[in-house]
Order: structure tokens, then sequence, then C-alpha cells
């Protein structure tokens, strides 16, 4: 919560800030801080890897609210600057490093991040594929190898024309020579087999 008398509301569960030269907005009836204001005063309350997903949600297309997506990179640093030596200031620069444009679900944040952070390659993210029957995103792609990476949640078992479109798109990748690995939460929860998958792959792509 924001004061703008400068005074910090003290409730239970409730963080409060300063509102200083904040600007904001209107959700419904609700006044709210700007996207990117919101994301540097959470810097100081939720781990690494949230602020980073958040970062990657700004710059990428996946929030539902239209001044919070596809902002450029750019005003995502500016924001960090402009921040300076307040709360939460060194985890959004630790989160610069790693954020990235192009990026369509916090689940691909966690995958890319797991996979970086092993040592291997970074990838691509949502990179396009050419295939027959057109271009296809995929979530991670490491072109040289011909090699991509995809997240698959639950809704892709469960919802019957998903299950019927990642069996055509897994033809159309095999048909333009490409490899296709599927990944899970399993694969979040326990990388050994998603890593040595992945790490076969690019060096059998690389020596092709």
């Amino acid at each position: 919560m924001t004061s703008p008398t400068g005074g910090r509301p003290r409730r239970p569960g409730v963080v409060g800030h300063r509102a200083g030269t904040v600007t904001g907005t209107f959700v419904g009836a609700l006044p709210v801080v700007e996207p990117l204001t919101a994301w540097a005063q959470c810097a100081a309350l939720v781990p690494l890897d949230d602020v980073i997903a958040m970062g990657d949600a700004l710059a990428g297309r996946w929030s539902k609210h239209a001044t919070a997506r596809e902002l450029p990179i750019e005003r995502l640093a500016a924001t960090v600057r402009a921040w300076g030596s307040r709360r939460g200031a060194r985890r959004l620069r630790e989160a610069m490093r790693w954020i990235r444009p192009r990026v369509w679900s916090p689940r691909e944040t966690a995958l890319r991040l797991l996979l970086v952070r092993a040592g291997l390659p970074e990838p691509e993210c949502n990179g396009e594929v050419t295939t027959a029957e057109g271009d296809l995103h995929a979530d991670l792609v490491w072109r040289d190898a011909r090699l991509a990476v995809e997240y698959e949640g639950d809704h892709h078992r469960t919802d019957r024309g998903q299950w019927r479109r990642d069996i055509a798109r897994a033809e159309l990748f095999a048909d333009a020579g490409w490899r296709r690995v599927r990944a899970t939460d399993d694969d979040l929860a326990d990388p050994s087999r998603i890593l040595r998958r992945i790490s076969r792959h690019l060096t059998s792509g690389a020596l092709q």
C-alpha cells in the first residue's frame, strides 16, 4: 500500500510505501501505482526469480493488462536506474541481467533460468521455426542445433483441441528437421533428466 501523505500504513500483512513522485492509475475503482513502479516496489518483497518473472511479463505479452505488457526493455532499465538505492534496488539490478523480451509465460521464465544456470547456452525466447505450413513459435530455441524446447502445462493433456494441435505441431517440427523437447512441472522439480537430454541434443546438433 502506498500513502500519498508520506506516512506508511501499518497493518498486519501490509507493507507501506511513501508515494514520493510516483504516479498511478485506477483498476476499476481501486487506485494503483503504475506497473513498472509496482514491479520495483515488489523487488524488496519477493524472491529474485519472481522479480525476473515479473520483468519478463512486463517485457512479454502474457499479462491481460495492456499497460503491463510488451514494454521496451529500456523502460525497465530506466526504472531500475531511477530506483537508485531504495529498498530492493540490488535485486532489481540483478533481475535485469536475466530479463528478456518475447517471454509468454512464467513457466517459460522458470525453464529458461533453470537451463541457463545449469550452464547451457542461452536460448532464443519464442523464436520462429519455419515449417511446411508456415512459421511456428517455440518457447526456447537453439537455432544452430535445430532444437526447440517447450513447456507444457496440464491443459496440454486435458484440453482435447490442444492435444490434437500438439500432435500436429510435433509432426511439423520433425518434418522441418527440428528436434522438439517437451518439458513439464516434473522437469522443473527434478531437472536432471531434461538437462542431460538437452545437453545431448545440443552437442549432437553442433556436430552436424
